[in-house]
């Protein structure tokens, strides 16, 4: 299943990030203009990759998917809001 595969792949770049929060990171392109383009700091992009991951997960559990055992605890929060996020979009929240 190809898209619990990028599941995987983003939480452990999640996790790789999450253990080094200090270090620098290179974002590269995919036109292979040099080898990165910027670096950017593991704390910066924590909070993006944590919600890249919480969107894939919540598609999974939105197509049934048993994904108990899957989603750390770290990575709850941002499932949680992202659960929030698509109430919320689908006129289903109620304060």
């Amino acid at each position: 299943m190809q898209l619990r595969q990028q599941y995987r792949d983003a939480v452990r770049a999640f996790d790789e990030v999450a253990r080094l929060p200090r270090c620098l990171f290179p974002l590269g392109t995919s036109s292979g203009y040099g080898s990165s383009i910027a670096k950017l700091r593991g704390a910066d992009v924590l909070p993006l990759l944590g919600k890249n991951a919480a969107r894939i997960a919540v598609d999974l559990l939105d197509m049934g998917i048993d994904m108990q055992g899957d989603i750390s605890e770290h990575l709850t929060p941002y499932v949680l809001a992202i659960k929030d996020e698509k109430t919320a979009d689908s006129g289903g929240y109620q304060a």
